[in-house]
């Protein structure tokens, strides 16, 4: 009879670092239930980003000729970056395997403008699993020995159940700025990610779709020559101008079931709220 040849064996898929170190300690599933319990893995608020409420800068193209700084990016800039480097290729397979890879970004601008919210977007409408591996989350509940290997957890998981958000909040505690240096869980944070930066695809697939959102009301404190080597992409969230904050009271009054009456002035709010954040201006109104 004919030669028969055989089969070619496929060589067996590749573990990665995260599989060979923990997959001895316990299963993924298993892990998943340790992060839910001990608050890592989140469930937050829904919401969408369109919340993020402003419209665009009208003047920015002649703000950027007239003045040597560049102008504060309007709220329709921030929701569109944030669709074009994190919503797009975190909710779609092809567009995360075509489009630039951006696994690190860094959201920053003060308190109550708009950070908090739009990760809750992002989860929301990517339908993206989240962990919160902040310094003030993991405290009290790991110490440090334990600390990485929780992250390495959160890693495995999160790329056996993708999409998903790694989220670190606190990025002063990884990145002081000046002499400082990073101490606690802030340093064992920022050695593991480092790790990860450097050795992604001994870490990650390619096709996995992971993306580590890092967010600080502190950029001051921070090493700018750090935050600029370790992030791919910088958003800042700032003080909504002028017109956002109108259309911010009119979009609360109406939410409210309230109505405006014709002589009613915006502006006037608008003006006098100048140095709030969007977080302020809705926790003052709802009081």
């Amino acid at each position: 009879g004919k030669d028969v040849k055989p089969k070619p064996i496929k060589p067996p898929k590749r573990k990665n670092i995260l599989e060979i170190k923990l997959l001895k300690v316990k299963g993924i599933r298993q892990w998943l239930e340790e992060l839910v319990e001990v608050g890592i893995v989140k469930k937050l608020k829904p919401a969408v980003l369109d919340d993020l409420i402003g419209d665009a800068n009208l003047m920015g193209a002649q703000q950027e000729r007239s003045y040597p700084t560049m102008p504060d990016p309007s709220s329709q800039q921030i929701r569109q970056l944030l669709v074009e480097y994190i919503a797009i290729p975190l909710g779609c397979q092809m567009a995360h395997d075509t489009l630039e890879r951006v696994n690190n970004v860094l959201f920053y601008g003060p308190m109550g403008g708009g950070k908090s919210l739009m990760l809750r977007a992002l989860a929301s409408e990517c339908n993206a699993m989240l962990f919160d591996l902040s310094p003030s989350n993991l405290e009290g509940k790991y110490e440090k020995a334990k600390a990485k290997q929780i992250a390495m957890a959160a890693a495995l998981v999160a790329k056996e159940f993708t999409p998903s958000i790694i989220y670190i909040d606190e990025a002063e505690k990884l990145f002081p700025g000046g002499k400082k240096k990073a101490r606690g869980l802030g340093a064992v944070l920022k050695k593991f990610f480092g790790e990860i930066k450097k050795k992604r695809d001994s870490y990650f697939d390619k096709p996995d779709r992971v993306v580590y959102i890092f967010s600080t009301n502190k950029p001051f404190e921070c090493s700018a020559k750090e935050m600029k080597s370790f992030f791919d992409k910088k958003i800042y969230f700032p003080y909504p101008n002028y017109s956002s904050r109108q259309k911010i009271f009119k979009e609360l009054i109406e939410m409210k079931g309230g109505s405006l009456d014709e002589n009613f002035s915006l502006m006037t709010l608008a003006a006098i709220t100048e140095g709030y954040t969007g977080g302020s201006v809705i926790s003052n109104f709802s009081s």
